[in-house]
């Protein structure tokens, strides 16, 4: 059983705040301040200082917090193993962009489960920030993601690098012809949610060119990839994406790929898991099936 006293620090770590953690974890602020105070007193250096009104965790207090949850994050995942018997499957859970796990996922996913009869497997979708939260505490065992992080900070390989290519419909005056992105403005931008990494690619592409995604005619937000390509196709605005997104369309003469001068924009996807992890070997399973069965248009 992990310490209770190291549950009040990783909770306080995530909230900065003694009255949330007291109501997190059912106690009182004064017992959070105890359990503090005695692992301060344990470790012999402050673990959190305040600046001005807002909480702060010190160096030395990072340090526990990454240790901690790391211990936290296997502790669960050794929790589930326990509580499975020889007839019950070993469940793992993975974490992946919405993208990813739409058009990648399946086939991998598929041929894991057929071959390994003893796991079964969850698949968790959300942007990278928070994938990397969820890993960080264990919610997840690893995450496959487009985003940029700190690579220093975790155990990861690059799967393979992802094409994002400009989409119309396919009568669409600028289909089949050389466009610029000075073209393009005149159009309606459809992209995706704020804090997806796919908007965020697009929007530090435009950056690079001197564009705002202001400059476009009008902006469209749509949360979903297939939604997206349909109204792209009805003609009501164009797009970005990855090429595995629009690949079979673009093959079905459903959608046109924009023909856009100097644009040649490639994405990593990696493949993330904690440093030192006891289940490194269950990820890195997971890994070489991906290896095997994603394959790069």
């Amino acid at each position: 059983m992990i310490n209770f006293r190291l549950l009040t620090f990783v909770d306080l770590c995530k909230t900065k705040n003694y009255t949330k953690t007291a109501a997190n974890l059912g106690i009182t602020q004064p017992a959070v301040s105890q359990h503090i105070q005695y692992l301060e007193d344990f470790y012999e250096a402050k673990l959190f200082s305040y600046r001005g009104r807002t909480l702060s965790i010190t160096k030395q207090g990072r340090l526990l917090e990454e240790f901690t949850t790391k211990m936290l994050a296997d502790n669960n995942t050794l929790k589930e193993l326990i509580k499975s018997s020889l007839h019950k499957p070993t469940q793992i859970k993975l974490g992946t962009s919405s993208t990813i796990g739409e058009f990648l996922m399946p086939k991998v996913i598929a041929n894991y489960l057929e071959n390994e009869e003893d796991k079964k497997l969850i698949m968790v979708v959300d942007n990278t920030k928070n994938l990397l939260e969820k890993l960080k505490y264990g919610d997840i065992d690893f995450a496959i993601i487009d985003g940029f992080f700190r690579k220093a900070d975790y155990q990861c390989t690059l799967l393979f690098r992802e094409q994002l290519v400009g989409i119309c419909a396919k009568n669409h005056r600028f289909a089949h012809v050389p466009v610029s992105f000075d073209d393009l403005i005149s159009e309606r931008l459809i992209l995706r949610e704020e804090g997806s990494e796919g908007r965020k690619n697009l929007e530090l592409l435009l950056h690079e060119k001197n564009i705002s995604i202001d400059n476009f005619q009008s902006v469209m937000q749509i949360g979903h990839v297939n939604t997206t390509k349909n109204l792209v196709q009805k003609g009501l605005g164009i797009a970005f994406l990855y090429r595995h997104a629009v690949k079979k369309d673009i093959e079905d003469n459903q959608l046109c790929e924009l023909h856009i001068t100097d644009f040649d924009v490639k994405r990593e996807i990696n493949f993330v898991w904690l440093k030192n992890s006891f289940f490194t070997e269950d990820c890195l399973i997971f890994l070489d099936y991906c290896r095997r069965f994603i394959h790069t248009p």
